[in-house]
């Protein structure tokens, strides 16, 4: 589910340009431990007559998923919108065509998701991690069409301990989503990532997470949710844009074509 509110701005708020330039990043780690402290995403207008939407997160030396607290679970969300539909209207009412006019399409028909976990040498634990669309957008407001996935058990995610250039990669995850086309020729997009709780009683899907716990703040500290693109910078797809906590600089948008 689309569970990510009251996102603070203070993670990624170094340009709030239109036309975003080559930006310099600003000396600030990931929102606590838990959270990947480098994330990279990229959406491709046409690939093989889709959308494309690719995303690589990694948990370096101080960040480490399995400082997740016990029983929440991890999403990630790359928000579309249309500023010419109501974002004081939510769903289920806003009008039957609504999810068709973004992008990518928002109700995720048909999508396909490539999940790969450590360069591809803990691939064969995915369905202990239990990975999901995120497709319930109950609730969202018209104006927002979200693309999501989710992983129910994210401390399942084997320890690599890969060391690169004097850092220690301690988990990996690259995610290629392959989606319908919408209306839009393109959308503005912003981005975050989560913790939710896991209420599933079962294997965990988008209808039983985050539907109740409060994020343990006490023994956490930060907050279950982060910043990684702010829509106050109105980037378009397709673009690519990353939140690295090592990073000199932050990318600029892509040159549409």
């Amino acid at each position: 589910m689309s569970h990510i509110t009251g996102i603070k701005d203070d993670i990624e708020k170094e340009s709030t340009s239109a036309s975003p330039q080559l930006a310099k990043a600003s000396a600030v780690g990931a929102e606590t431990k838990a959270h990947a402290n480098r994330v990279v995403f990229r959406t491709d207008d046409d690939v093989n007559g889709r959308r494309k939407v690719s995303f690589d997160a990694a948990w370096k030396d101080a960040s480490n998923i399995k400082s997740a607290p016990n029983d929440w679970g991890f999403e990630v969300e790359l928000y579309q919108h249309n500023y010419k539909l109501s974002s004081k209207v939510v769903r289920p009412a806003c009008p039957a065509d609504t999810d068709d006019r973004y992008w990518a399409d928002a109700r995720l028909h048909g999508a396909t998701v490539v999940y790969t976990v450590n360069n591809g040498i803990s691939s064969s634990q995915l369905s202990k991690i239990e990975t999901y669309l995120d497709n319930n957008h109950w609730s969202d407001p018209c104006s927002q069409g979200g693309i999501g996935f989710g992983i129910g058990k994210p401390k399942s995610i084997p320890t690599w301990d890969s060391k690169v250039d004097g850092k220690t990669t301690h988990q990996e995850i690259y995610v290629t989503m392959s989606l319908k086309k919408g209306k839009a020729s393109w959308s503005n997009v912003h981005a975050a990532s989560s913790f939710v709780k896991n209420n599933c009683t079962s294997r965990a899907h988008t209808d039983c997470m985050g539907l109740s716990g409060k994020w343990p703040a006490s023994s956490m500290g930060g907050d279950s949710d982060m910043l990684l693109l702010n829509e106050n910078r109105k980037w378009k797809t397709p673009t690519y844009f990353s939140w690295d906590a090592y990073a000199d600089k932050r990318p600029k948008a892509l040159t549409r074509m």
